[in-house]
């Protein structure tokens, strides 16, 4: 069930949240500076229009999935199916996000969002959540056997989406560290 992850989840709408609204000169970020990161990287990173983005995306993602723990012991099928197609439009909004937010729109075909602005991220996140609830409503309940309880697809696919909202933060220290390590060689 998604509600027995929802400490884990708990934790990740803090940390989105935080990268998302706090503005890069406030204390958190100094705060990681000085006790996790090297100041330069916290400092390219906060200023990363598309990190901040996908941060706020990551972020409703984890609240839209408090939600669905609440609506899951009612509504069980409705709540995964709903989960799902979030989770599936997440993964690939962030994917796309990783390779192309730091790009101008037109430069990238595919890029469907402009991740360095905020609100066309907010928007295109209630526009998905929007076709999700119809989702939910109108697939079927023995769709992949999301319907079965102990089913393994649901199991890995449960815990992939869960843990997606992490991935952001491994995907954008890795590129502000290759961008840094590049900086300094020049």
């Amino acid at each position: 069930m998604i509600s027995s992850y929802s400490p884990l989840i708990e934790i990740l709408v803090a940390l989105n949240g935080a990268f998302a609204f706090v503005e890069p000169s406030e204390n958190y970020s100094r705060v990681l500076s000085k006790y996790i990161f090297k100041r330069e990287s916290v400092d390219v990173l906060s200023r990363r229009g598309s990190f901040r983005s996908l941060s706020i995306w990551c972020f409703l993602f984890c609240i839209f999935t408090l939600f669905l723990c609440g609506l899951e012991s009612q509504y069980f099928v409705f709540s995964r199916i709903c989960f799902c197609c979030m989770g599936l439009v997440s993964f690939g909004l962030l994917f796309l996000g990783w390779l192309f937010g730091e790009r101008p729109k037109k430069n990238c075909c595919l890029a469907v969002i402009d991740f360095s602005k905020p609100m066309d991220v907010i928007v295109a996140f209630f526009v998905y959540l929007f076709i999700s609830f119809l989702c939910g409503v109108f697939i079927p309940s023995d769709f992949l056997d999301i319907g079965k309880e102990d089913s393994l697809p649901w199991y890995l696919v449960s815990v992939f989406f869960i843990i997606l909202p992490s991935f952001n933060f491994i995907v954008y220290f890795i590129k502000v560290g290759l961008r840094i390590k590049r900086e300094k060689k020049d």
